[in-house]
């Protein structure tokens, strides 16, 4: 536990009694009081050397859907989503203790099925959120598996005013994965930079899967005011990277 200097401040002056006009003897003081000092300096000093320790990877996730009622089945209806990270792990020696701190290194976005993930061309899988790390931050997660002219993956980030205007950066080598019913991305944080800082809090979850346009794989049904997605799945939950 790290200690304030105000504590310390405290815990130095126990046990100095001054009578008016006298000055305190060098070494007197309640022994007990004294050692208490000590014990708040070997603290502070700990605090001090101490790495900075993260939260551990969440393994809860912020979506959660019911299964079937999506409007085509299988492969479009999405039952969960989850943004949590990986990293690493180390333990050291500080004083007499054993610490064990986790270091984030990647973002990382996993959507669940209630089958393996639609792959046919003309298919968006969309997972999005707001963030912190700037005014009316946000970002998003896409595949557009089959799409003639762009990658396929999609991580990006945007920030701006409440009409959406703004900078946003792209990065298309963000791949998708497949494994079974579930569809995950990996953004690494060292990428981001301070665009993506520790201690981000994202919210207003949202995953969709949508019908799209086969050449650019951007426009989907949700864009072009036509039919509603074949699944959308929100949540209000909030969750703090780092």
């Amino acid at each position: 536990m790290a200690v304030t200097g105000h504590r310390l401040r405290e815990g130095l002056g126990w046990g100095v009694a001054k009578s008016p006009g006298t000055a305190a003897p060098p070494h007197s003081g309640d022994p007990v009081k004294s050692s208490r000092a000590l014990v708040l300096l070997a603290a502070a000093a700990v605090g001090v050397c101490a790495p900075m320790a993260h939260a551990a990877p969440t393994t809860k996730p912020q979506v959660v859907d019911a299964a079937g009622d999506a409007l085509v089945p299988g492969g479009f209806d999405i039952v969960a989503g989850q943004f949590t990270t990986t990293g690493v792990k180390a333990t050291r020696k500080v004083g007499r203790r054993t610490v064990t701190t986790y270091t984030p290194k990647n973002l990382v976005a996993t959507l669940t099925f209630t089958e393996p993930p639609s792959t046919q061309t003309g298919t968006r899988i969309a997972f999005t959120a707001d963030m912190t790390a700037c005014d009316n931050g946000s970002v998003a997660f896409s595949f557009t598996p089959g799409a003639a002219l762009q990658s396929g993956d999609l991580f990006v980030t945007g920030c701006g005013d409440d009409n959406g205007a703004g900078p946003a950066e792209f990065l298309s080598d963000v791949r998708a994965v497949l494994k079974g019913n579930t569809l995950t991305w990996t953004m690494p944080l060292a990428d981001m930079g301070s665009d993506l800082p520790l201690s981000t809090r994202f919210s207003n979850f949202q995953a969709s899967s949508d019908l799209d346009d086969p050449v650019f794989g951007l426009i989907g049904t949700d864009l072009t005011g036509g039919s509603t997605s074949l699944d959308v799945a929100t949540s209000d939950a909030t969750w703090k990277l780092g």
